[in-house]
């Protein structure tokens, strides 16, 4: 039986779009990936802002705006390890106790 073979290229290279998306496979999960040593963690935190906030849109805004009660870190770099992400989610009991225009504000004020 023959041997399935990839055409032949000049040089005998792959082309470089199959060396881009070996790299894209071959990379570690990170963050918010399924796979990643954050996944768990992170999914928690997702969930309980989504619990606090009920819009998407409300919840990526407070993760990636610096808090004061946070040291003025920003909840999402915080949370990436366990005694952080115990600091974030006091946090966003907190910023979700308060009213809309307080928590868009990322609870100053």
């Amino acid at each position: 039986m023959p041997k399935t073979t990839e055409p032949k290229r000049e040089g005998g290279s792959r082309p470089p779009d199959a060396d881009e998306d070996l790299a894209w496979l071959n990379a570690a999960p990170v963050g918010r990936e399924f796979g990643s040593p954050d996944y768990e963690r992170l999914m928690a935190l997702d969930q309980a802002a989504f619990a606090a906030f009920h819009s998407w849109d409300r919840v990526r805004q407070w993760l990636a705006t610096p808090n004061p009660q946070l040291n003025g870190e920003c909840p999402d770099d915080v949370a990436r390890s366990p005694d952080g992400l115990g600091k974030v989610l006091s946090a966003l009991v907190a910023a979700g106790d308060l009213g809309s225009d307080d928590i868009e504000s990322g609870g100053e004020g």
